[in-house]
């Protein structure tokens, strides 16, 4: 058996494998190799689907969004919209999801502090953080100007403010 055919099992024989998706778009065949590739590398974020012209491509479920390379799909699952629906999608699913990802963050990191408390915050892609050489961390808000440290940021992001200068700037209304 050729090493095209087997399954991939960690991220390394993942990646190879995505290397040849857009050769072998067309061969459905191998579509139960790109989607083991696809979840090892990704996650359940994302499935494998054909278009009408039988070739595969990259669904987000989350954002019900398709793309038709990794290159593609990589860019909107590092993307603040993809980012932001996935934390309310953790959220709504009874917010447990939420607290245990907090864990994976600093206990005093901006991060932890928004996912373990109370509020729905938008607009966090708008923030950035910045380190000095003590490892001491501080935020900017490239929306509002605002900056500052934790405390300053975390209090600016469940702001009425921030939350509706967010909404008027990228929220459309139909």
């Amino acid at each position: 058996m050729s090493k095209r055919y087997l399954m991939p099992h960690d991220t390394e024989s993942a990646k190879q494998a995505m290397k040849s998706f857009s050769e072998l778009a067309y061969a459905v065949a191998y579509k139960e190799k790109f989607q083991a590739a696809v979840k090892l590398l990704y996650g359940s974020d994302f499935v494998i689907t054909e278009d009408l012209s039988k070739r595969m491509q990259f669904a987000c479920i989350i954002c019900n969004r398709e793309m038709n390379s990794e290159n593609a799909m990589q860019e909107h699952y590092r993307s603040g919209p993809h980012q932001k629906n996935r934390d309310k999608r953790n959220r709504e699913s009874g917010g447990a999801s939420a607290a245990i990802d907090a864990y994976k963050y600093s206990k005093d990191s901006l991060q932890f502090r928004l996912l373990t408390s109370q509020t729905n915050p938008i607009g966090l892609q708008m923030v950035e953080e910045y380190r000095n050489d003590r490892n001491n961390s501080y935020y900017k808000c490239f929306l509002c100007g605002a900056h500052g440290k934790l405390s300053d940021m975390y209090n600016h992001i469940i702001n009425k403010a921030h939350t509706e200068k967010y909404i008027k700037n990228y929220c459309s209304y139909y």
